[in-house]
């Protein structure tokens, strides 16, 4: 969801000039016809709590999937149990693959990527649920374009409220009075619904939940809004309800395997969305369809950040060319064959894993096509064909080739910002040996908060009530500031060390 964000500056400039003078790249849902056909996949581990608002959610949506699969992590609470369970109270058919010990989302992730036959892949986190039932409908319009590898809708927290009004709605008429899962749900919100007084609104996770309301407010609505526009793609989708173009997904899977194997960095989502870019597919933001996720503690918070925030420096790292790629970059189709005579080439070249670094230029958009092609063996030309109708940034003239946005400037612009936390510190430093003066470091301050102020104001909407959760906001952004000079710190020394072991 995040990336190293704090302060507002040459992002706020881009996303800025993005949200005034361009516009979306239209997807209208279509009537009739044949869709694309989808597979969703729910990981999970010990979930027992939010799995059955996630099932459900799938479950009456006005797009079903074809199948759903639960990857049940090595459980060792009802997860499994509830799967079943609704399995049979459900209108749709639920199928549970189990591990006997916890192996990572990734790799349930690859497992049904690449045995299932499907054109699309959802991949749901277990905490998530699908709030608007035309959520799948909505994601699924993008992809009758060649180019589009990702699409996903707005997150919001879960929080109490939401959880009442779905279970309400859908899954109260659903199950019968004894079953596990209504147990499950009933004391959940039982649980929740019953503190009241401060010392309960602390331990409740009360103000992280106001806290995320207005930073995924204003990362969705404003920057990742004003990129998408600037570029016709965003950098990353947000990995907790993703639909994937199948076959573009099992080739980044298949052309990292020697080199990263379940590696992707601290956030794979994060990865596989610069994975695209870099080839010049879309990741494609779908503004009006939304999706509530459940958000951990402060002290999860925390882990949570560092995860998001070394997860894009690592991935910023690894796709260099992408990280540099300031200008547009036209590839002409003549030049991805001419090493071949017109045929791909025999060999899918891999990222050397001495450098555990991409591949890179014409080699890469080679090695890509290959892929694709591989991964489609009936020769269905959706995965292989050249974005040639791309708006604004990355429209091409030459019907033949195929034009890179510049997205290292959204890269690279948001690495610098990052360094906002660091700087305040060494301004602190400096003020305590009397080298700046004490107010130079809170007018940073204050002018970070003004700015993320007016964004938060500026794209305000009846689902956060800014006012409100303006206090919890300020007061634990200033806490999280800390994490992100350390994960700077952590992945600078990891790059100096050599240690790649970045796994979520």
């Amino acid at each position: 969801m995040a990336t190293p964000l704090p302060f507002p500056g040459l992002s706020a400039l881009l996303a800025s000039y993005g949200k005034l003078f361009k516009s979306r790249r239209p997807f209208p849902v279509t009537d009739g016809g044949d869709r694309p056909t989808i597979t969703a996949i729910i990981p999970a581990l010990n979930e027992e709590r939010t799995i059955p608002y996630a099932l459900t959610s799938l479950a009456v949506q006005t797009v079903a999937p074809d199948r759903i699969i639960v990857v049940d992590d090595g459980s060792t609470d009802d997860t499994a149990a509830i799967t079943s369970e609704l399995n049979d109270e459900l209108e749709v058919s639920v199928e549970l693959w189990q591990h006997d010990e916890p192996m990572g989302k990734t790799v349930g992730v690859k497992e049904v990527a690449r045995s299932v036959e499907t054109d699309t892949l959802f991949v749901l986190d277990a905490d998530t649920f699908l709030e608007s039932e035309d959520y799948l409908e909505r994601l699924l319009a993008p992809h009758i374009e060649s180019d589009v590898a990702s699409s996903f809708g707005i997150a919001y927290p879960t929080e109490t409220a939401s959880k009442r009004a779905f279970h309400d709605e859908f899954s109260a008429d659903l199950l019968p009075d004894e079953s596990v899962t209504r147990s499950h749900i009933e004391a959940d919100l039982a649980a929740a619904e019953s503190r009241s007084g401060p010392l309960e609104y602390l331990r409740s996770g009360a103000p992280v939940v106001q806290y995320r309301n207005v930073s995924y407010h204003v990362e969705q609505r404003f920057f990742g809004d004003g990129f998408y526009r600037l570029f016709d793609s965003a950098l990353f989708p947000v990995g907790c309800g993703v639909l994937y173009d199948r076959a573009k997904l099992v080739s980044v899977f298949d052309d990292y395997e020697e080199s990263h194997g379940n590696d992707l960095t601290n956030s794979e989502d994060i990865f596989v969305g610069f994975a695209f870019c870099d080839r010049g597919w879309a990741n494609v933001q779908v503004d009006d369809t939304f999706m509530r996720s459940d958000v951990p503690g402060l002290k999860g918070t925390f882990e949570q950040n560092y995860a998001w925030g070394s997860g894009f420096l690592q991935s910023a790292y690894y796709f260099g060319d992408l990280t540099t790629r300031y200008r547009k970059r036209e590839i002409e189709a003549d030049a991805e064959t001419a090493d071949t005579g017109g045929e791909q080439a025999e060999s899918e070249p891999v990222p050397s894993a001495e450098s555990n670094q991409p591949a890179s230029g014409t080699e890469r958009q080679r090695s890509d096509q290959q892929s694709v092609d591989e991964s489609n063996p009936d020769g269905d030309e959706s995965g292989t064909k050249n974005a040639t109708d791309r708006t604004d940034s990355s429209r091409s003239t030459d019907e033949s080739a195929t034009v890179l946005p510049p997205l290292g400037r959204a890269v690279t612009a948001r690495l610098v910002d990052g360094l906002y936390p660091t700087t305040v510190l060494l301004f602190l430093v400096l003020s305590f040996f009397g080298v700046i003066g004490l107010e130079i470091v809170g007018f940073l301050v204050l002018w970070e908060l003004t700015l993320y102020t007016v964004l938060a104001i500026a794209t305000r909407s009846e689902r956060v009530h800014f006012v409100r959760n303006f206090v919890p906001f300020v007061l634990i952004r200033m806490l999280m500031m800390p994490v992100l000079t350390y994960t700077y710190f952590r992945v600078a020394t990891d790059i100096v060390t050599g240690n790649r072991n970045w796994r979520k």
